[in-house]
């Protein structure tokens, strides 16, 4: 959660976002030109039309474009085609209506040489998708804000609508930074801004457009929406506008919705890559403090007998997490976060060393960062209210690859657990 400000002339606390627009002039602008957000209903006979208007509108002519269906049939399976044929890609989009969690696309164009993959028809069971080195080109900023809820589910109207707002609010205030005017989608669950760009797939433009991204985070976050910061890669997908999002079953309170365009502009323009890099200063810098003096230990000093123990158990658990599986690794990261922050608990770890090296791994395994944070707060939580007894010699393996297990320890009695005031 992003630090909030506090409003001088009443004493009102607001969030960062709120003081930003304020700060600029700009919040009575955001509320009074606000679009409406009702989900628009979109006949089946017509989603072909809005698939193809839509594309046309976030690709550029002759673009290459992979349509990726997930969940299909409720089962773990992803089909996949190339398309430069998006009338083509409509109708196929069209035929998963009802059978598919999502169905998605590349923002940016694809090598034409993965037609030969599946030229203008999709495949079912996907060996391959597309990967950040088969991108030309990025032609698109993703930036997308979640309503924050449980995983796997829909968002309810009034998350779903606070995300729209968000996104709205964001765009109001990048356009009076003089940013060209982006599409105002509804994703189903949340919102998207596809600005159009025109970088280099690169080293350099990644990292641009990560920063971009962690700046945005950092201004209109809150407890409510946050901004994905992990869309930054060039293979990003983006739900496919005129299709349903089904996450979860459809009920009366999160019902399942059609993703659309709200409002297109009159006219795509690409920012500016000083533009970019503007917005990417904003990321905030580490605080720096000084340097503490380092004196050597008095003779009654007794150093952490349990660091060894705590560092290799935080070395394997890191490597259980990023090495697991696509279907296992929110289990994995719980597991790993209960047995690790047993050991906080019981003085052998630094808390936040243990959080952002849990953090760093998850996310190299492909789960996003909101997603994440949750599970391994749950983990703490747990691991926090049961310490860990460590032994005073730890009995040697005996091989060397024989895997140390630290959620063997036994609780702590409960006599000696730390109170909380």
């Amino acid at each position: 959660m992003q630090p909030e400000k506090t409003l001088p002339r009443d004493g009102i606390v607001i969030p960062r976002w709120q003081q930003l627009l304020i700060d600029d002039h700009l919040f009575e602008q955001f509320q009074s030109s606000l679009p409406g957000l009702d989900s628009t209903p979109i006949e089946k006979n017509a989603c072909v039309t809005v698939i193809q208007d839509a594309l046309a509108l976030l690709t550029e002519a002759g673009q290459v474009v992979e349509m990726r269906v997930l969940g299909v049939n409720g089962k773990r399976r992803t089909d996949s085609g190339y398309f430069d044929d998006l009338e083509k890609l409509a109708k196929a989009a069209a035929s998963y209506e009802g059978r598919a969690e999502g169905i998605y696309f590349t923002v940016n164009p694809v090598n034409p040489a993965l037609l030969s993959r599946a030229s203008n028809r999709v495949k079912e069971y996907a060996e391959h998708t597309t990967s950040d080195a088969d991108i030309l080109k990025r032609i698109t900023l993703p930036i997308d804000f979640d309503a924050v809820r449980p995983a796997g589910i829909s968002s309810s109207e009034s998350e779903r609508r606070a995300a729209l707002e968000r996104a709205w609010a964001c765009r109001t205030w990048l356009t009076a930074q003089g940013w060209p005017e982006a599409p105002f989608a509804d994703s189903g669950n949340g919102a998207h801004l596809p600005y159009a760009i025109d970088l280099p797939n690169n080293a350099e433009s990644a990292e641009l457009v990560k920063r971009c991204l962690l700046a945005l985070s950092h201004l209109f976050d809150d407890e409510q929406v946050k901004v994905d910061t992990s869309t930054s890669n060039a293979s990003r997908i983006f739900k496919l506008y005129g299709t349903l999002a089904r996450k979860g079953d459809n009920t009366a309170e999160r019902p399942h919705r059609r993703a659309g365009i709200i409002v297109s502009p009159s006219k795509r323009e690409s920012v500016t890559r000083e533009q970019l890099a503007a917005l990417a200063a904003l990321v905030p810098t580490p605080v720096k403090t000084a340097p503490t003096l380092v004196r050597p230990p008095s003779a009654s000093a007794k150093p952490n007998p349990h660091a060894s123990y705590g560092r290799a158990a935080l070395d394997q658990e890191v490597s259980n997490v990023a090495a697991t599986q696509s279907g296992n690794r929110n289990n994995q990261l719980f597991k790993s976060a209960a047995a690790l922050f047993g050991l906080v608990a019981a003085n052998a770890l630094d808390e936040s060393e243990v959080w952002q090296a849990l953090l760093n791994a998850a996310q190299s395994t492909g789960l996003s960062e909101q997603e994440a944070r949750r599970t391994i707060q749950s983990g703490a939580h747990n691991g926090l209210a049961q310490p860990r007894i460590i032994q005073k010699a730890v009995p040697q393996s005996t091989s060397p690859h024989e895997p140390l297990d630290i959620r063997q320890a036994a609780p702590e009695p409960a006599k000696t657990r730390p109170s909380l005031s």
